[in-house]
């Protein structure tokens, strides 16, 4: 509970809320909380207000998916595109002096899943991996299948509340993947000649904006979802298609194995965290170098590699 804004304030009242040992003395609560100054003059004006939470939005965006790819036996082969990582973004309580650890998770390699991110005991599950002659794997959103003249291996299914399955594979003469998952959408299914698209990612209710976890296109054709997915290997055969976007959480393209030759899927793209605090707050120290951002209401972390927070 926040102390009063106005009206008489004591070192009792300071110390109810933030802790402290007796005899109390004002100097132990330099730096306690946003606004109250780390050294020089203090008093207890510097205190209306305070409180030894802070309340906080997040969004969470796993690792993507790499897309499919392997040699084949005989016969050409198109793979699946790599799922989206998982989207999470919601409202936490944190106190005030705790340091928080954040873990931004990579993209996965072809025939990878990607890596999971977390903050404050919340977990986004890294996108699964396209199918490539095996099934896909599932993940924050699942990988897109693989089928080729005769065979198909599935798609695979995404995390409740995180992202989407990925599409089903043609099989037969002019074999298709089937796309990467994404968190607005699943991913699409192959058709002759043409593989899935990646399944449209999801825009975040956050200030800093922006699109996140697009699944990856399918071979051949397949282009990615919205929010980063990559793109899958186009026609003619072993025209280049992409990684999933950095710092999106995008699923990875997928690749084809044609006339002999294996024309390589792509890697999933990396995840993100964003911490946001309403702009009177500032945390008094970070590590992992976020880019810090604000509007007239809000104040923005934003980490894309792994660090810590403390408000």
């Amino acid at each position: 509970m926040a102390l009063q804004s106005s009206g008489p304030i004591s070192l009792n009242d300071v110390q109810t809320e933030f802790g402290g040992s007796n005899p109390i003395s004002i100097s132990e609560y330099y730096g306690v909380a946003s606004g109250v100054p780390a050294s020089g003059t203090i008093s207890l004006d510097d205190f209306y207000g305070t409180s030894n939470t802070v309340s906080a939005s997040y969004l969470i965006v796993a690792g993507g998916g790499g897309g499919g790819s392997t040699a084949a036996i005989f016969f050409a082969t198109a793979y699946g595109g790599g799922g989206a990582g998982g989207f999470l973004q919601g409202t936490t309580t944190l106190s005030v002096g705790t340091t928080y650890t954040v873990t931004v998770g990579g993209g996965g390699a072809v025939n990878t899943n990607g890596a999971n991110s977390s903050f404050n005991s919340v977990s986004s599950t890294g996108g699964g991996y396209g199918a490539a002659r095996q099934n896909a794997s599932s993940g924050g959103s699942g990988g897109g299948g693989s089928a080729d003249g005769f065979m198909i291996w599935t798609n695979a299914s995404g995390t409740s509340g995180q992202g989407n399955s990925g599409g089903t594979a043609y099989r037969g003469p002019g074999a298709a993947g089937g796309g990467g998952g994404g968190k607005g959408a699943a991913g699409g299914n192959g058709g002759y000649v043409d593989g899935g698209d990646g399944g449209n990612g999801s825009a975040t209710t956050l200030a800093i904006g922006g699109t996140y976890a697009g699944g990856g296109g399918a071979a051949p054709n397949g282009w990615g979802g919205s929010g980063g997915g990559g793109i899958g290997r186009r026609l003619p055969v072993g025209t280049a298609g992409s990684s999933g976007s950095a710092n999106t959480g995008g699923g990875g393209g997928a690749g084809i194995y044609s006339g002999s030759t294996l024309y390589s899927g792509y890697s999933g793209g990396s995840g993100i965290v964003v911490i946001q605090v309403p702009i009177s707050v500032a945390a008094s120290a970070t590590t992992g170098s976020p880019t810090v951002g604000t509007n007239a209401s809000y104040r923005w972390y934003k980490f894309t590699g792994s660090g810590s927070i403390t408000f």
